[in-house]
């Protein structure tokens, strides 16, 4: 991945750890955009709305950002001590990059 190698640590669990805490930051931000898109869809088009995208993203944030569950699943914050949003760009950054070769793959018949 792109960024100082600092930033993300070893391949040890102090490492994993921090790639743990982006994984869930992405996770989050994937949900909360499911969400938003199935609003939209729901509000200006909804015969091409889905509504079972709309219940599990509510659902699981929901779950995730109630006050029964909420903070106490993370046991503090789930950002970075240093470099948080560089780090997070770097992994959405890296994320795109394999999917977009995968489907280039996929479309040439190699996969």
């Amino acid at each position: 991945m792109e960024g100082e190698d600092e930033w993300f640590g070893e391949a040890n669990l102090v490492g994993y750890l921090k790639l743990d805490k982006l994984a869930i930051q992405l996770s989050y931000a994937t949900s909360i955009c499911t969400l938003d898109s199935e609003l939209i869809l729901l509000e200006f088009d909804s015969t091409i709305s889905n509504p079972t995208n709309f219940q599990r993203s509510r659902s699981r944030l929901t779950r995730i950002f109630s006050s029964a569950f909420g903070a106490s699943n993370h046991h503090g914050s789930i950002r970075l001590d240093r470099e948080n949003d560089r780090c997070y760009q770097a992994l959405v950054n890296y994320v795109t990059g394999t999917l977009v070769k995968v489907l280039l793959r996929a479309v040439e018949g190699q996969v």
